[in-house]
């Protein structure tokens, strides 16, 4: 098991280790006697098949520009190794929950889906809320009965061994949690293939639309949101998220 947080190290990627021993080129490699979940740290993986703390989803929100239709409504978590629920019982939706920044009632976890019980796919009942966070947390232990690490929320730069934060704001391309001249210019360094965005693909920051593939469109999406309109609910320039990443 790791001591607690206070005696931790902080990684160059986020991640939580128990000394700085544990640091190799920036990547975290956890105590191996508990579960844990691998936050994905690749550009060639999208978000959607192993997905990662810290994400904005930056995609247009809205079919009509009346009701907020897309958006995220479920996450993938890897877990370093096979997991079940507490007290030894088959792994199910039931050891998975959400929580949310802000005054409102967070999405509850519907239903899983895994082959393996190390790579599941966690679905929610609705899209997550718009400029808030979520945040979906595993209460699992592995096959040993070791149950996994949680130091709770411990801030924007970490990537918690037991939980995934997500947030939700059209155009934030940056990912800095507001809308600004300079999401035009990651936007565009990334459709140029001048950017390589990292973790998640090209698909995860500039596929406006939704629609597994980069275009022209997506463009010209971009810049309705911007201004507020096509199928924009509103001007997104200047939006920030309500909250900091939990």
């Amino acid at each position: 098991m790791h001591p607690n947080l206070p005696n931790g190290t902080t990684c160059n990627d986020g991640d939580i280790c128990t000394n700085p021993d544990e640091c190799t080129s920036g990547v975290c490699m956890s105590d191996q006697d508990c579960p844990f979940i691998i936050h994905n740290t690749k550009n060639t993986v999208s978000f959607a098949a192993h997905s990662f703390g810290g994400y904005i989803d930056p995609r247009m929100e809205s079919t009509n520009g009346i009701d907020f239709d897309l958006g995220l409504d479920s996450v993938t978590i890897v877990f370093f190794e096979p997991v079940r629920n507490r007290n030894g019982l088959p792994l199910t939706a039931l050891a998975f929950y959400a929580t949310q920044t802000g005054a409102g009632a967070a999405p509850t976890v519907t239903s899983i889906t895994t082959t393996d019980n190390i790579t599941v796919t966690v679905n929610l009942h609705r899209i997550i809320t718009l400029k808030e966070w979520t945040t979906i947390i595993a209460d699992v232990e592995d096959l040993a009965g070791n149950a996994i690490e949680s130091f709770g929320n411990v801030g924007p730069k970490s990537n918690e061994p037991d939980r995934i934060d997500v947030g939700f704001l059209p155009i934030d391309t940056d990912q800095s949690g507001q809308v600004q001249a300079l999401d035009l210019l990651v936007f565009r360094q990334i459709f140029e293939s001048t950017l390589d965005p990292s973790p998640g693909i090209d698909e995860d920051y500039i596929d406006m639309n939704r629609d597994s593939s980069i275009q022209a469109l997506d463009f010209l999406i971009w810049r309705q949101l911007f201004y507020g309109t096509g199928s924009a609910t509103q001007v997104w320039d200047g939006v920030a998220m309500n909250n900091a990443r939990p």
